[in-house]
């Protein structure tokens, strides 16, 4: 069975969440994630936060900096990894940080072609039924 490292948010530095944060597609995917849980989701599949655009071996290591940085948790569900966004403890740790970074990165150009690819890969893998995995040891 895969077990994943979820560190603790006591011990997350400011700085390596934000260093997390200030890549444009990993924004895009906290993004997404962030939607998924306002609309009462229970977390996404890899393939699907992180676009069509994006190789699985790409999307692993986002998603692994996203888990190291804290912002993201990790299940394994049959043969897919499925990542919710951390927010209340996120939010607890670093009240109004998500917020703020969230609403910032809503008009920033970089992140809407992310969102793009996104929304793109969603429609596509919707269709087929097929989602791209991520590897799921990392």
């Amino acid at each position: 069975m895969v077990r994943f490292t979820h560190p603790r948010l006591d011990d997350v530095p400011l700085a390596g969440v934000l260093h997390a944060l200030a890549e444009p597609v990993r924004l895009a995917i906290v993004k997404r994630l962030e939607m998924d849980r306002a609309a009462g989701g229970s977390g996404l599949p890899c393939g699907v936060g992180a676009g069509s655009g994006i190789a699985p071996a790409t999307a692993s290591n986002h998603y692994a900096v996203l888990r190291s940085a804290g912002l993201v948790h990790a299940r394994k569900e049959g043969v897919q990894v499925i990542h919710e966004l951390r927010r209340s403890e996120i939010d607890q740790r670093f009240p109004g940080l998500l917020d703020a970074v969230l609403l910032a990165a809503g008009n920033s150009p970089r992140v809407a072609r992310a969102n793009s690819a996104i929304a793109a890969s969603k429609v596509s893998h919707s269709s087929t039924g097929l989602m791209p995995a991520c590897k799921s040891g990392t």
